[in-house]
């Protein structure tokens, strides 16, 4: 008997319940019990935000909503509509098995055995083939086998955020371009259950209309379409397409009884037109300069990128018109406007996604920023977070420029010019700026509620964070100065850049404090 696994009962979506226990659900329990379920959340952020896109193209193809009063309706029932799920899987029921022979779930079937491959290739975190060894030390002459449902959820996330680079080909080797998610971060709302949080993260959709991306009438998810994924280039017929878009043609392959899998093959799929630049409804966009192809360019994590730190481009519909929104955002933005959800209401957004550099991912993080909604209705909270931010940005340049001071004293004495690479590596093992915002981040999250407290006295919350900044620069500086030998010639410079930063400091808060003042009359 061929070997089976079926998404829609099987136990494969990482899930927590409202009273924090972990389970594992499929497809159908996943979205038929989401009102009693917090969260789905896998180790990996890749892997979480891939499972959201396949849940949110299922809410989609069968709860639309085309309009402000749908959106309503769900969120005003609270669960989805257990007949109209049943109804929809028993229809495409055989279109959801990994291990089906003719059309396995998110797969091409057939491809040659030469092309097989360990595994561990689906998974960015794990040490095969061009992956570092970042997060684990799996070999390609040992691949490891993982469970069925480890193996789907792989797939689902693969296909979403794969590099661009080398795949294998029926005739050797190929090229793949890189999948949808490799772009930047994915930010999703989040409520107080799962189904509220996949609730205020579907969006408009409404094909006729080219809500929330222009396509065609043909607008189906990778299982409804007739013939699987080939490689070729075209456009998205939709957005549910977009979501389920096949970057690549993989095949896992089973044991006898379909139990765990240990070899897989990854070829080339469907890629974007070359002039075609795709902007998901998920991510936030920068306006981009006039000389580049693209006109905007996504938000993205790198080493030193928070989303603390960019919480004016998340809650992107209020900053101007260089930057883009996501799609839910705004939603949320016009539904704030028209009552539908209150001011007061307090929810938290999600960000995930990765750092990479030459097909080989740096990073991947996942970051929460608590977001009340009364930053979507009230402009002036929003100009007393933008003070506050700029501030804080300020403050950092104030202090690393007395870092720099520092190092070129404590390397040069002031009596030679200082080597550019070896100060580089000074500042990077002092790592003041990360020590600097990261010490930041939970006053931050402090400052954001606080200011949207109906009752909140602005002014006295951004003299607040003024001393808070004062200290926490100090506090770093001071941090960074004790892990310095106590030779005379450190005790010098450390002299020399305290003198450096308090000048700073004191230009930068006075000119804020000036500004504030004149706010607050």
């Amino acid at each position: 008997m061929a070997p089976s696994f079926d998404l829609v009962s099987e136990k494969w979506i990482p899930c927590v319940r409202l009273d924090g226990s972990p389970d594992e659900l499929g497809l159908f329990d996943t979205l038929a019990q989401a009102h009693e379920l917090r969260e789905v959340v896998d180790a990996s952020p890749l892997v979480t935000a891939s499972l959201h896109r396949l849940l949110l193209a299922i809410l989609h193809r069968n709860f639309g909503p085309r309009n402000y009063d749908e959106w309503r309706e769900l969120w005003e029932a609270g669960c989805f509509d257990e007949d109209t799920l049943t109804a929809y899987f028993d229809e495409w029921k055989y279109r959801f098995d990994l291990f089906d022979e003719e059309r396995p779930f998110y797969q091409v079937a057939g491809m040659p055995e030469k092309m097989l491959a360990p595994v561990a290739k689906l998974a960015h975190e794990t040490a095969s083939g061009n992956n570092a060894a970042l997060f684990d030390h799996s070999l390609d002459d040992k691949p490891r086998a993982v469970s069925s449902g480890v193996a789907a959820r792989l797939v689902v996330a693969h296909q979403a955020a794969a590099m661009g680079g080398i795949v294998s080909a029926e005739n050797g080797r190929g090229y793949a371009k890189a999948a949808p998610l490799t772009q930047g971060a994915v930010l999703l709302l989040s409520g107080d259950s799962l189904a509220q949080t996949l609730v205020l993260n579907v969006v408009r959709y409404d094909p006729d209309n080219a809500l929330p991306l222009p396509g065609s009438d043909n607008d189906l998810p990778a299982w409804e379409r007739e013939e699987p994924a080939a490689v070729d280039e075209r456009l998205p017929d939709g957005y549910v397409d977009y979501l389920t878009w096949q970057s690549r043609r993989i095949w896992v392959r089973p044991n006898e009884d379909g139990s765990v899998v240990r070899e897989c093959i990854i070829a080339d799929g469907i890629r974007f037109p070359e002039d075609h630049h795709q902007r998901d409804p998920m991510m936030t966009y920068d306006e981009t300069p006039e000389s580049t192809d693209d006109p905007w360019r996504a938000r993205s994590f790198g080493e030193e990128q928070t989303l603390w730190k960019d919480s004016l481009a998340v809650f992107g519909s209020l900053v101007g018109a260089d930057r883009q929104p996501d799609a839910a955002e705004e939603m949320a933005h016009h539904l704030v406007g028209g009552g539908v959800l209150s001011a007061s209401t307090l929810l938290d957004v999600d960000a995930y996604g990765l750092d990479s550099s030459r097909a080989k991912i740096d990073l991947w993080r996942h970051e929460r920023l608590p977001l009340p909604l009364r930053y979507l209705a009230d402009d002036d909270l929003v100009d007393y977070l933008s003070l506050c931010l700029e501030l804080t940005e300020k403050v950092h340049n104030s202090l690393y420029g007395a870092s720099l001071a520092l190092v070129e004293e404590v390397l040069t004495a002031g009596v030679r010019d200082a080597d550019g690479n070896a100060m580089g590596n000074m500042l990077q093992a002092l790592a003041i700026s990360g020590d600097y915002w990261s010490s930041l981040e939970l006053p931050f999250r402090e400052l954001v509620v606080d200011l949207a407290a109906e009752d909140a006295d602005r002014y006295a919350l951004e003299e607040q964070w003024v001393e808070k900044l004062r200290r926490t620069a100090w506090q770093v500086f001071e941090r960074a100065s004790n892990a310095l030998a106590p030779s005379a010639r450190n005790l010098r410079a450390i002299s020399h850049a305290r003198r450096v930063l308090g000048g700073s400091l004191r230009k930068q808060l006075a000119e804020f404090e000036e500004v504030t003042a004149t706010n607050a009359d």
